[in-house]
């Protein structure tokens, strides 16, 4: 058994993992030049993101009227961004 410990001063808390010494070579094959083992781990086993699938359908049941409605909001909310948007990049420019 192989056992890794990376002991520094960062007032990072970590963990210490014992694992055989050809799972730890194999792991860090993979790592990229410069990475550390956290980042690859997180890389590796990071949180998976949301299948947007399964959201699919799911207004489907919804009365038109109520679809009406939020796609108004929806119009309102782009419409202000836009404004807000349209007015930053003003301002930019004019301090250029």
């Amino acid at each position: 058994m192989f056992k890794y410990q990376h002991n520094h001063s960062t007032g990072v808390p970590f963990k210490t993992i014992t694992i055989k010494k050809s799972t730890y070579e194999r792991i860090r094959r993979k790592k990229r030049k410069g990475e550390s083992f956290t980042a690859l781990f997180e890389r590796t086993f990071g949180e998976a993101k949301p299948d947007i699938l399964q959201y699919a359908g799911l207004w489907k049941d919804m009365p038109d009227e109520e679809f009406g409605q939020i796609k108004n909001r929806m119009a309102t909310h782009k419409r202000a961004f836009n404004m807000s948007a349209e007015r930053r990049i003003r301002e930019i420019r004019s301090r250029l």
